[in-house]
């Protein structure tokens, strides 16, 4: 059985927003750079068409017990969370396997907000935790809270420790040589609470 995941309803959703104009401060987050949420999704099409062309041929998920029982994994890769609404957000990720412990870390940074605002810092992913009894097939085999603040000139945009946003997600093909997920859950910003979803996709 094998598993494509599609951006294609994120990215339709996304295509039409109204851009910010305004520049400032680049390095280290803040500031606006137009066109810089745009060239996310790009990138994401991109990051797309290259797990496509690699799971038409080996796409299933990896089994728990075709994953090594010793060292560590990074996938990095490329996020979008949206509330379907205007509030959306895109950036990159780090998935780091540690097999030994059969647990995740992480973290999501770089992050840019759908009116192209840099936000700076970074949200962690812990308490992550690899099901090695699991099916994939079944329900996804990595579990992780994703907490941390990120701050603006506008305010804080936080995925609270008590009530966070939840990674779930795969290894994909026979040498577990990506990882597909999603990230869902609330984030509080300057203008209200969003109840987001969206995907990730990690290369090692």
């Amino acid at each position: 059985m094998r598993h494509m995941l599609i951006l294609t309803g994120f990215l339709a959703a996304c295509s039409g927003a109204e851009t910010g104009t305004t520049t400032g401060a680049g390095t280290g987050g803040g500031g606006t750079t137009p066109g810089a949420f745009a060239a996310i999704l790009g990138d994401i099409s991109a990051r797309q068409a290259d797990f496509d062309a690699f799971a038409s041929g080996s796409g299933a998920f990896t089994a728990p017990n075709d994953l090594p029982e010793s060292g560590t994994a990074t996938y990095s890769g490329l996020v979008s969370l949206s509330d379907g609404s205007g509030y959306a957000l895109a950036g990159s990720v780090d998935v780091i396997a540690d097999w030994d412990c059969c647990e995740v870390t992480g973290r999501v940074y770089d992050i840019v907000t759908q009116d192209d605002e840099s936000l700076r810092g970074e949200l962690d992913i812990t308490h992550g935790e690899i099901d090695m009894t699991g099916d994939p097939n079944v329900a996804p085999i990595v579990r992780a809270d994703v907490i941390g603040t990120l701050s603006s000139d506008a305010g804080a945009h936080v995925s609270d420790e008590f009530d966070p946003l939840l990674l779930e997600g795969n290894f994909v093909g026979p040498t577990y040589d990506w990882f597909q997920g999603t990230i869902a859950g609330p984030i509080t910003a300057p203008d209200g609470t969003h109840d987001v979803t969206g995907d990730l996709l990690g290369e090692r």
